[in-house]
């Protein structure tokens, strides 16, 4: 059954598309497993309390009517949502934004965080299990737990800390602006942190605190200069950037309590133990398409001029060369609005599209030329509002083929038939098309 809530509804309801009801508690209250409950746009000023849940066939489901567009203010009590009440299990939240609060996730078994957002949290802005309890940790049973292309930042705390969470699922999500990124505690046998993006933390992007446990962590970047840090050696460490060269060991554990270090006295300090990060060393690149003659696409960058010569793209990544500096690159994740200036060695592409034959594919290199600006603050304008811009008039164009641009000022994302598509393939779709996508940059 599908339960609607809409904040604009007239009291009372019944949780009809027509008679909505008007709070998410009150959906809740009626729930059931396999229900859906739909929440219109709007802000929410509560604490969601959560005593129920579904089944692994039937989970109960909390989701927005459009992702994005529900706020749910957690200002006034410090929380957003809890579970509550014993054992629940199953759920999945999807695309809701939990403001002025944390969420509080204990005595699940089975559970999603998908396409959501947590920020400006006094305190933590995930908490899975309560470390300070040990009775309250976020597994009763043996479901698996997710947390998958979740924006976490601006919280005072950790933006995730984990206890008692075994099979635990951090994918694809972006934390940045926090005290800890990520903190992770006791009993989390097989958790996996994979492809996330921690950047601007202030004390770490990820401390590990699980001496016994064997975890996979692969993929990521940590951009924070406060970096890493773990109290196990015990972990699959693979394929990351750290911006500070590490990770690094803070102290041998040979039991179960914490480690503390001594307490210096005032002004102590002790020499960095660490080697300074190499240099970057230019690196071959092997993209799937190159999108060339592209210089008619000019803009301001740190005050000079940058004439876009080439753009190489992968999947949601992209190289863009320039006339005046043709020894580097500039790198754009679209997805998680990352970019960085990189010595480039060789660019490589088997496939080769002339941008002049296309309106359409310099429109796309205008635009990642405006997110390029929007990402190292050289916009003149609020990027909100350029975002909008183009966003509005992309979706005129793509509506056609099914494709919606999701542009903010931390990503640019595609979507067709209700799921992810890269830009790469985008660019496919178009090339063969009539769409206008956009044709100018936005000063």
């Amino acid at each position: 059954m599908t339960i609607q809530v809409s904040i604009f509804a007239s009291e009372p309801g019944d949780g009809t598309e027509s008679r909505p009801y008007r709070t998410i508690q009150e959906a809740i209250a009626v729930a059931a497993s396999g229900d859906t409950i739909l929440v219109g746009d709007g802000i929410y000023d509560a604490c969601i309390r959560l005593d129920k849940g579904g089944s692994r066939e039937a989970p109960l489901i909390l989701s927005a009517v459009h992702p994005g567009g529900v706020t749910i203010n957690g200002s006034e009590t410090g929380i957003c949502l809890e579970t509550i009440n014993g054992e629940v299990g199953f759920l999945i939240f999807r695309g809701l934004r939990f403001q002025g609060g944390s969420v509080i996730i204990r005595n699940v078994d089975g559970w999603t965080l998908e396409n959501c957002e947590i920020s400006h949290s006094p305190s933590e802005g995930l908490l899975i299990g309560d470390p300070a309890d040990p009775d309250h940790g976020s597994v009763v049973g043996g479901g698996f737990h997710r947390i998958s292309r979740c924006d976490i930042h601006d919280c005072n705390g950790e933006g995730i800390t984990a206890d008692r969470a075994p099979y635990l699922t951090i994918e694809h999500c972006r934390i940045f602006r926090c005290d800890t990124g990520i903190g992770l505690d006791r009993e989390l046998t097989g958790a996996q942190l994979r492809y996330n993006h921690l950047h601007d933390n202030h004390t770490a992007d990820l401390f590990l605190m699980i001496p016994y446990e064997r975890i996979g962590i692969y993929g990521n970047r940590f951009l924070s200069k406060c970096g890493v840090r773990f109290l196990t050696p015990l972990i699959t460490f693979t394929d990351n950037e750290c911006a500070d060269g590490g990770p690094w060991p803070e102290a041998e554990v040979t039991d179960e309590e914490s480690y503390d270090p001594e307490p210096k006295e005032a002004g102590e300090t002790e020499p960095d133990p660490r080697p300074e990060p190499p240099e970057p060393e230019p690196s071959p690149v092997h993209a799937n398409l190159v999108l060339a003659h592209c210089e008619a696409c000019v803009f301001p960058s740190a005050g000079e001029t940058f004439t876009v010569h080439e753009v190489y793209v992968r999947g949601n990544e992209v190289w863009m060369t320039s006339v005046e500096q043709p020894e580097e690159a500039v790198y754009l994740d679209c997805e998680y609005g990352y970019s960085k200036k990189e010595p480039i060695a060789d660019l490589k592409a088997p496939f080769t599209v002339d941008v002049t034959e296309d309106g359409n594919l310099l429109g796309i290199v205008n635009t990642l030329a405006t997110f390029y600006r929007i990402l190292s603050k050289n916009m003149v304008q609020d990027p909100r509002v350029v975002c909008a811009k183009i966003r509005d008039k992309a979706n005129e164009a793509l509506s056609a083929a099914d494709i919606t641009m999701r542009f903010t000022p931390q990503s640019l994302k595609f979507i067709m038939n209700k799921s992810f598509i890269t830009l790469e393939e985008v660019i496919d779709m178009i090339s063969a098309g009539e769409e206008e996508i956009v044709a100018e940059i936005v000063e």
